[in-house]
């Protein structure tokens, strides 16, 4: 009885050892997941120009809530150099409203380091210098301007995306609808 009890124990501890074969399995199964996942993750890290606009929008909703919380004028004001902008009361408009300001290559801007943004009123591009995109009276009532916007990867002369705001609106469009 004892020697068919060590039998039956040996057996079992020969069998918590995994077969060359099982690994091998494991290892191809495990390589093909890894196959299907790469290509998502390196097209994860290139930047989406959409989300400029989304935050371009969500700052001037803000702009439109400071006007209306500050019962003053508000601009989205974009820099001279055309790698962010902040939001800032109309009558001074190089001074930033606190934690408004964003920048290409920093923050949540980060993947757009060295990027620029074009920017036409009305048709015509701005001028150097920084420009008001957007202006907002103290009722929170963006101004009738049309605004087109782009943005430049560093080193190019074509748009890799632009968007329009149309006259009285805070929700960009893209030209080809």
């Amino acid at each position: 009885m004892i020697h068919g009890a060590r039998q039956f124990l040996g057996r079992a501890a020969q069998r918590k050892a995994f077969t060359l074969i099982e690994v091998l399995v494991v290892a191809l199964i495990l390589a093909i997941m890894a196959a299907l996942v790469t290509p998502t993750l390196t097209n994860a890290s290139a930047p989406l120009p959409q989300s400029i606009a989304t935050l371009l929008e969500i700052d001037m909703r803000r702009a439109s809530a400071e006007a209306v919380a500050r019962m003053q004028p508000t601009v989205v004001v974009v820099g001279a150099d055309r790698n962010g902008w902040w939001i800032a009361p109309a009558a001074t408009p190089e001074t930033e409203i606190p934690g408004t300001r964003r920048l290409f290559g920093n923050g949540n801007l980060l993947p757009f380091a060295g990027y620029t943004l074009t920017v036409e009123l009305n048709g015509s591009a701005a001028d150097s210098g920084s420009v008001f995109l957007v202006q907002f009276d103290a009722l929170g009532a963006r101004d009738a301007g049309l605004v087109d916007v782009g943005i430049m990867e560093p080193g190019e002369t074509e748009p890799l995306a632009a968007w329009t705001l149309e006259p009285q609106r805070t929700k960009f469009s893209t030209p080809d609808g």
